[in-house]
């Protein structure tokens, strides 16, 4: 049994882009990146397919190089070598194998072209429902009587991008003989924002909440961990806790010939040997090599014994920066070894990481 999916066709031609060159477009669109989102399947289906229409809207002949799924449960004819004339169209079906494969789908199929774009990938979402023999296999967490539909109490999404926005639905199951009250406040001008179906679960009913997180609105990158605390009526275990957890990373574009590139002049601080009770600095310098303007999205370190920050976070072509580094080392003895993170829109290296490292030595002695 199949279900099919076929990406919106949006049909946006760059107009910058020479009339002597090939285009390929990809259901409509010329961008290097598409998402589609089967969302919730059943594993029963076995199989769902993916419609890709390729069209190649230049005025010159071209063709694809490599089609390259991330997976071998994705299959296809091959497209690749073959001549598209200008103006001709061929449509490609990935059949997605579920059967046997619960759980998050996250797969892509990257392509490579003659033409432009140099490279697209299109990026496969959903979660395939498991077929379950009994409800405790279905609603493996437990937390008193709610059983959730997770593995464990993280809601985990991977990667995300800040112009995202997130949305997924958690199944739970009220397993006593009694209703069960719930009690939850959402926090105003949150980035994460909970819906509840219902407010009192009948005995043995299923509901479930709607999750919507919103990444610009969190201006957090990297790993992040939001709470999601509700109460209900139990006399035992009435609070539950579960965990919104995922990798912010920044919305890249590279449209076009004009990009940021950064550079720091090193990836590894070595402090050396410190005493415990006097904080050291160190300073790095952070270069925009591109041809347009780089923004630096966040810098985050780790540890708390490590501060770092930027004297700008915008800067034009060939503009350079500095990145401060204080390492406070008290409460700290022997060999330490911390990491900063830099987040930048730089399309080909969006997150630099710097290796701080030292050795802390007890002043005293």
């Amino acid at each position: 049994m199949k279900i099919r999916g076929i990406g919106l066709i949006l049909m946006v031609l760059g107009t910058s882009l020479s009339a002597q060159t090939t285009v390929f477009e990809f259901n409509g669109t010329s961008r290097d990146t598409s998402i589609y989102d089967f969302g919730r399947v059943k594993e029963s289906l076995e199989t769902l397919e993916f419609i890709l229409i390729i069209k190649n809207a230049g005025e010159k002949n071209g063709k694809l190089l490599s089609v390259e799924p991330s997976c071998d449960c994705i299959t296809s004819k091959s497209l690749v070598d073959k001549e598209f004339k200008p103006g001709e169209v061929d449509t490609v079906v990935f059949n997605v194998a579920i059967n046997n494969r619960p759980g998050a789908l996250n797969k892509t199929i990257k392509i490579k072209t003659d033409g432009q774009p140099k490279g697209f990938t299109q990026v496969i979402k959903g979660y395939v429902l498991p077929v379950f023999e009994s409800v405790e296999e279905q609603y493996p967490y437990k937390s008193g009587n709610l059983w959730f539909e997770l593995r464990n109490k993280f809601i985990s999404t991977g990667n995300i991008n800040d112009g995202d926005t997130v949305k997924q639905r958690i199944t739970f199951y009220n397993a006593s003989k009694d209703s069960i009250k719930l009690n939850y406040t959402q926090k105003e001008d949150s980035a994460l924002v909970i819906a509840f179906q219902k407010r009192v679960i009948a005995p043995k009913a299923v509901s479930y909440f709607d999750l919507t997180y919103y990444p610009k609105k969190g201006g957090d990158y990297g790993h992040i961990k939001v709470p999601i605390t509700f109460f209900t009526d139990e006399k035992l275990y009435p609070r539950k806790e579960l965990f919104f957890h995922a990798y912010v990373l920044p919305q890249l574009n590279n449209e076009g010939k004009a990009m940021p590139q950064v550079k720091i002049d090193t990836s590894i601080v070595d402090f050396g040997v410190v005493a415990d009770s006097v904080s050291v600095d160190r300073q790095l310098t952070i270069t925009n090599n591109g041809n347009a303007p780089l923004a630096i999205k966040q810098v985050k370190s780790n540890c708390s014994c490590v501060k770092v920050s930027t004297l700008n976070d915008e800067l034009s072509p060939g503009q350079k920066t500095s990145l401060n580094i204080i390492l406070d080392p008290r409460k700290r003895l022997g060999a330490i070894e911390k990491f900063i993170s830099v987040f930048t829109d730089d399309p080909v290296n969006p997150v630099l990481v710097i290796d701080v490292k030292a050795t802390i030595k007890n002043s005293d002695k």
